[in-house]
């Protein structure tokens, strides 16, 4: 189990660093408290999963690409426009 999760830390770093246009734009309205004063975290480790977004303290999250994620795992392969991702990256 502590390979998964380091893993799993390993893989939500990269992701971080390569946030999608649409995540981007989000991130920088969710970041530094903006709204309604929530403290968000971007690409976070929740049990198996790596969840888009996240607020702890309000018990949120925020996922964008979710349906791409699910159409993708029912192809085999990402659809056009959908950059891969592990497979643990679903809610």
């Amino acid at each position: 189990m502590p390979h998964r999760d380091a893993h799993r830390l390993q893989r939500a770093r990269e992701l971080r660093t390569d946030l999608t246009a649409t995540e981007q734009l989000l991130w920088s309205r969710l970041r530094r408290r903006q709204v309604a004063g929530c403290k968000f975290r971007r690409q976070q480790v929740l049990g198996p999963y790596i969840v888009d977004f996240a607020c702890l303290e309000e018990k949120l999250v925020i996922e964008l690409d979710a349906v791409l994620q699910v159409i993708a795992d029912e192809l085999g392969r990402p659809p056009p426009g959908l950059r891969p991702t592990s497979p643990t990256r679903r809610t």
